[in-house]
C-alpha cells in the first residue's frame, strides 16, 4: 500500500510541472465514474465512502465468491469501453494519427497488460511527435473565388492561385530537424530552385563583366552590345561546376513574405 502510495506522489508531482492528468485510481473505478456521470471530486468521495462501507461491513460477505465473479462486474463494467472500438472509422476520419495512437494503446493494454500499454501508447505517441516535427504537413494554397479562403491545391478544384504570388503553408516551426525538409518542399511549390537560379544569374554577370573589361562587350543605354567574337557557350555552365555544392548567394530580390500567425 505504501509503494503505490509513493508511486502516485511521485507521478502527480511530475504531471504537476507539464500540465499532464493527474493520477489516482484505478482503470476501472474510471470507467465506472465515468458512466455514473462523476464530474468532480464529490463523486471521487463518495465513491471511497461506498469502499470503506464495503471493505468493513460487506467484505466479509463477498469473501467466498470467486475471482471470475469479481472480474465478471469488473468486465460489465468496462463493457462501455469495449464499445468504444465502433468509433475507430469516425477517429480516422477525424485524425489518422490520433486514431493510431487509440489503436496501438488498446492493442498493447490488451495483450501486454494495463502497465506496459499505457507505456507502449506514450512511447508511440512521442514517436509521432517526432515524426510530425521533421515531415510536417506543407502545401501550396489557392484561393477560393469570392472569398478569403486558401485552401490545399492538391485537394481542391477551382482554386485561384494570386498572379505572381505562391503561397506555401509548412505546419511545423523552423529547426535544424527539418531545415532540408522545408527546402525541398519550398522548391517543389516553387518550380524550380531559386538558389540554382542565382547562383547562375551571379556567375552571368560575373562573366559580363569581365567580357566588358576586355573590351568584347559594350553597356549602353539600350543594352549590352557584342562585337560578334562572343558565343552563347561562354555562358554555359560547366559540368563540374554544376556539380559542386550550392554556396550562399544574395537573395535581396526575392520578395519573401511570412505569417508568423497561421
Amino acid at each position: 500500500g505504501n509503494q503505490e502510495f509513493i508511486a502516485f506522489g511521485i507521478s502527480n508531482i511530475f504531471c504537476g510541472c507539464f500540465s499532464s492528468f493527474l493520477a489516482g485510481t484505478a482503470l476501472s473505478r474510471t470507467a465506472v465514474q465515468e458512466s455514473t456521470g462523476g464530474k468532480t471530486q464529490i463523486a471521487g468521495l463518495l465513491s471511497a465512502v461506498i469502499v470503506m462501507i464495503a471493505i468493513l461491513i460487506v467484505g466479509k460477505l463477498l469473501e467466498p465468491l470467486q475471482k471470475a465473479v469479481l472480474g465478471a462486474i469488473v468486465i460489465a463494467n468496462l463493457k462501455g469501453m469495449f464499445w468504444q472500438t465502433f468509433d475507430v472509422p469516425v477517429l480516422w476520419k477525424q485524425n489518422k494519427v490520433d486514431c493510431l495512437i487509440w489503436v496501438v494503446t488498446w492493442i498493447a493494454s490488451i495483450l501486454l497488460g494495463l502497465d506496459l500499454g499505457l507505456l507502449a501508447g506514450v512511447c508511440f505517441e512521442l514517436l509521432t511527435v517526432v515524426l510530425r516535427t521533421q515531415f510536417p504537413f506543407s502545401a501550396a494554397l489557392g484561393n477560393v473565388p469570392n472569398t478569403d479562403i486558401y485552401k490545399n491545391m492538391k485537394k481542391y478544384k477551382n482554386l485561384v492561385e494570386p498572379s505572381g504570388v505562391r503561397i506555401f503553408k509548412f505546419s511545423s516551426p523552423l529547426f535544424f530537424g527539418s531545415m532540408d525538409y522545408f527546402k525541398e518542399k519550398v522548391n517543389g511549390a516553387v518550380g524550380f530552385n531559386p538558389v540554382r537560379v542565382f547562383t547562375k544569374r551571379a556567375k552571368a554577370l560575373k562573366k559580363i563583366q569581365a567580357l566588358i573589361k576586355k573590351g568584347q562587350l559594350r553597356a549602353t543605354k539600350d543594352g549590352i552590345v557584342t562585337d560578334g567574337s562572343v558565343s552563347n557557350e561562354a555562358f554555359e555552365d560547366d559540368e563540374e561546376a554544376l556539380e559542386e555544392p550550392e554556396q550562399d548567394v544574395p537573395t535581396k530580390e526575392v520578395e519573401i513574405q511570412v505569417d508568423w500567425n497561421t
